[in-house]
């Protein structure tokens, strides 16, 4: 299921049109959608100097009735300059909530497509980024024009090579309509393969695969999570990225003879939270994940990897002939360097997972890892658990 929201400049009189173009774009989508209740819900927008809502997300219960909606649509001139920052703000405040139909409190994924063919005359990148910190991932399209200004890359959820879609006239708006039903409907193997620079994205596996196999049995591993606690991840976010690390514990094998689980945290300064032998249940990790609290302070992400390499020796509990594992999450940019530490670690043949939420930077990921396949970005912390059977596969089936 998903909640998706379009935003849609409205356009100029001698542009008119391309407002037939977009509404054709919306027609062959929502047929190609499995629009319902329980499944993707479709709110529409228009904005210049104002939004309007022309239908929130519950307004329809199946994609005849938004089609005959959609037929009887006219074209409206455009008034006042382009506020696209104030439209942002608008499907934040009034769209994607609870009371319009959004889903976001039960878990369902919420997306954006913002359409454009100009430059926002307003300030842009504040809204973007706290409609993406609400949960939103935002596709932006545009012409050249919207591309020129960057405008694209300020409102779109990162990576840009997978977000922004840049056209040479709204005639080829189908491609935006693949890139969604791509997003919505993907295949069960995923297809993407080869990595070669940090611009690809990250190796996909097959998730069914990891529920089926036994390789995860009578597998020897130490992993060791260590939690940005900075104070630019909310309260709500820190218990999220809790919960993940709860559930990556429930699906391994946790005892002395097969996987142990530690915990640091950092943010100004790094601290321990348990040591990889001190807990051989998943009540008692449970248990200790629970109590840890946020220390709410900077980013010192380098610092942090220099304090977690003893943790791996056998003084504290890492097996000299098992496979290590280190598994950063941060949501942001570290405040120091990273390469030495991050080596340092790989150097002692311990593999590194990066996890980067919200506005962490693909290139530091890449840093700490200096493996694209070992570098993952979630837009937000609920989106953790997409991650969770992608992660521990390869750590129970080592590359």
């Amino acid at each position: 299921p998903t909640d998706l929201v379009f935003l849609i400049e409205e356009f100029s009189w001698d542009r008119q049109s391309n407002f037939q173009q977009v509404v054709n774009f919306l027609k062959s989508t929502v047929s190609s959608l499995n629009v319902h209740p329980d499944g993707v819900r479709i709110g529409l927008v228009f904005y210049s100097e104002e939004p309007r809502l022309e239908f929130s997300l519950d307004a329809f219960q199946n994609p005849a009735s938004i089609l005959e909606y959609l037929d009887r649509l006219t074209y409206r001139r455009r008034s006042g300059r382009t506020k696209t920052g104030a439209a942002l703000d608008f499907l934040r405040n009034e769209v994607f909530i609870e009371e319009r139909g959004s889903r976001s409190k039960h878990g369902v994924q919420q997306m954006a497509v913002v359409i454009t063919e100009g430059f926002s005359q307003d300030q842009l990148s504040k809204s973007a980024s706290l409609l993406r910190r609400a949960g939103v991932t935002i596709y932006a399209v545009g012409t050249h024009l919207a591309s020129e200004s960057k405008d694209l890359e300020n409102i779109a959820s990162y990576p840009p090579w997978k977000h922004v879609i840049s056209l040479e006239s709204f005639l080829q708006l189908s491609v935006v309509g693949n890139k969604i039903k791509n997003q919505l409907c993907p295949e069960t193997l995923d297809r993407s393969v080869s990595i070669s620079g940090m611009d690809q994205a990250p190796q996909e596996v097959n998730v069914l695969f990891s529920l089926l196999s036994p390789a995860c049995k009578n597998r020897q591993a130490d992993i060791i999570f260590l939690m940005d606690g900075s104070e630019s991840i909310s309260p709500e976010d820190f218990e999220k990225m809790k919960g993940f690390v709860k559930r990556m514990v429930n699906q391994a094998d946790i005892s002395t003879d097969e996987i142990q689980i530690g915990l640091l945290q950092f943010s100004s300064t790094p601290q321990e939270e348990f040591r990889l032998d001190q807990y051989s249940s998943k009540v008692d990790i449970h248990r200790a994940i629970t109590n840890v609290q946020q220390m709410n302070d900077g980013t010192r992400t380098g610092k942090a990897l220099n304090f977690t390499r003893p943790f791996f020796d056998s003084s504290r509990g890492g097996r000299p002939n098992v496979q290590q594992y280190l598994i950063v999450i941060t949501d942001g940019v570290a405040q120091d360097d990273v390469v030495m530490p991050a080596k340092a670690l790989r150097d002692r043949n311990i593999v590194i997972f990066a996890i980067g939420v919200g506005e962490a930077k693909n290139a530091q990921l890449l840093q700490i890892t200096d493996d694209p396949q070992k570098v993952y970005y979630e837009e937000n912390f609920e989106s953790l658990q997409n991650l969770e059977k992608k992660i521990l596969l390869k750590v129970c089936i080592p590359q």
